[in-house]
């Protein structure tokens, strides 16, 4: 089912218009992509343990999901176009123009001092890039916890499935004893708790998976940059307190098996 998914993940990327990734580095955005087939196949697996059966995987849903994730306006294009208004067209795109507003030759006389600005433009450029890079870093660094911490969940959902599976073999033969049918009943309640706590885990995964794209994206306002990779940080965090959420339950359903 995770190679059906993955595959489905990797068709609906490829339809999706590429040109949006801007200057987003494209390590980060594989990571995106992975994680994004990482945690659709985690839905999928917490929706078949919740129904009990399996489900058929619809693949526009899917389409739609990647798009949404990665259909952020591209930054460098917002920036791009902005720097196009902001300076006055080259003379010599105007050939038919009279000499005496030729360009002259030589260098730019500067006006109220602004040639002797070019070192601080290029200091608050360097500033810039490097605020940016630190909210990716963060970004990237948010996205990895969110997916080890869904990975983490789904494995506790599968182990605590299992206890409640044994639980239910070991006392086939005992189903007429009020206090095995008991057990039987808390052991797959806190069963039902883990697979909760693995789907509140995928779906903080899809959260920052969404903001972390929007953070790589943004390649020109580090504010908005650090504002998304701060929103993602805190959204791994609930994917982290949803695996330990858990795990929990697993340990108390191995308790209440004994």
């Amino acid at each position: 089912m995770t190679d059906t998914v993955n595959k489905q993940v990797t068709d609906a990327v490829t339809q999706t218009a590429t040109s949006i990734m801007g200057n987003a580095p494209a390590q980060s955005m594989g990571m995106v992509y992975q994680s994004m087939a990482h945690s659709i196949s985690l839905l999928m697996q917490n929706s078949v343990s919740a129904q009990g059966g399996m489900q058929q995987i619809n693949a526009a849903v899917i389409a739609s999901a990647c798009k949404q994730i990665l259909a952020a306006p591209s930054q460098a294009a917002l920036s791009q176009a902005a720097a196009s208004q902001a300076y006055p067209p080259r003379m010599d795109n105007y050939p038919n123009l009279p000499p005496s507003v030729d360009k002259p030759d030589g260098p730019s006389p500067t006006i109220d001092g602004q040639g002797e600005t070019n070192g601080d433009n290029k200091e608050t450029q360097k500033n810039t890039q490097k605020q940016l890079d630190e909210a990716h870093k963060l970004a990237e660094h948010s996205l990895k916890r969110a997916m080890d911490a869904a990975k983490q969940a789904a494995d506790y959902d599968s182990e605590a499935l299992k206890v409640a599976e044994d639980m239910l073999t070991k006392a086939s033969s005992e189903l007429s004893d009020l206090e095995s049918q008991e057990k039987v009943k808390k052991v797959f309640h806190l069963a039902r708790e883990s697979t909760i706590a693995s789907q509140n885990a995928s779906a903080a995964l899809v959260k920052t998976q969404s903001l972390v794209s929007k953070a790589l994206l943004n390649t020109s306002d580090p504010e908005i940059a650090t504002h998304y990779a701060i929103q993602a940080e805190h959204t791994a965090t609930e994917a982290e307190e949803a695996a330990a959420q858990a795990k929990e339950a697993v340990k108390k359903a191995k308790e209440a098996a004994m």
